[in-house]
């Protein structure tokens, strides 16, 4: 069954440390870090030596000086319609190192517009190879699917997302365990133990992108077939499950700068 948490959750955590979690961070991007964007069309990979996971920004999304609850946040703005950040490489090596255990990490601006945050695709271009859906938002819904033998399942995983604002969201799939899991602005909204996932390597699939911002012709509602109108400031990728504490760490480290 699926658990739902309260926000009473995040008095049950340990003292956080001011400082991001490192170990398996596979990709760290920043728009207000002038070393990962300089304000062109590549947002580099603040992970040291990792540089192949750069992200190229297609159809020249615009800088955004974003203020909320007295804070100004600059981040890289999408249009909803054409434009789009995605990976220069393929992530599927580093993704297959620890059997397919995931945490993707965004800070994002969400300006209330349906649209996808990340879809996965067997190409960097959207829609092109094999892709689906993975995670979107609409109205005040946030859900989350994975590709499951040719069906997609939407899976709500939180229901009272504010628009207009930064939230911090965090997408995790643990393979080995088939457990779905979500959390918004560091508490645990949703665990769920009935989500196997169907990788790419499993059907012979060669290549593995996860594409921002853009919305997918495979899709399973809420907002996932529409690019995203919003903006991104920080997007983490590790090739594993990060503890509730860890993720509240990364939260607790950046949510004065997001005015959270």
């Amino acid at each position: 069954m699926p658990f739902f948490a309260s926000v009473e959750g995040v008095l049950t955590y340990q003292r956080p440390q001011s400082a991001i979690v490192m170990s398996t961070l596979q990709i760290w991007l920043d728009a207000a870090n002038t070393s990962s964007w300089n304000g062109g069309a590549t947002l580099s990979n603040l992970v040291s030596g990792k540089s192949v996971y750069n992200f190229s920004l297609v159809n020249s999304p615009t800088s955004s000086n974003v203020t909320y609850n007295g804070t100004t946040n600059r981040a890289v703005s999408f249009n909803g319609s054409t434009q789009y950040a995605t990976p220069a490489s393929s992530l599927l090596t580093a993704a297959q190192s620890n059997n397919w255990a995931e945490t993707r990490e965004y800070w994002v601006y969400w300006r209330g517009t349906a649209g996808c945050l990340t879809m996965e695709s067997g190409t960097s271009t959207p829609d092109t190879s094999w892709f689906d859906a993975q995670a979107s938002m609409s109205n005040q819904f946030l859900a989350y699917s994975v590709w499951q033998n040719a069906t997609m399942t939407a899976y709500v995983v939180n229901s009272s997302m504010t628009s207009n604002s930064w939230n911090h969201i965090v997408w995790q799939h643990n393979k080995a365990t088939n457990t779905l899991m979500a959390y918004v602005n560091g508490v645990r909204t949703y665990s769920n133990a009935s989500v196997a996932r169907t990788t790419p390597d499993s059907v012979a699939e060669t290549q593995f992108y996860t594409i921002l911002m853009a919305g997918s012709a495979t899709n399973f509602g809420y907002g996932s077939a529409s690019y995203m109108n919003g903006a991104l400031g920080v997007y983490r990728w590790y090739n594993s499950i990060l503890t509730s504490n860890q993720i509240y760490q990364n939260f607790f480290t950046e949510q004065n700068r997001f005015g959270r």
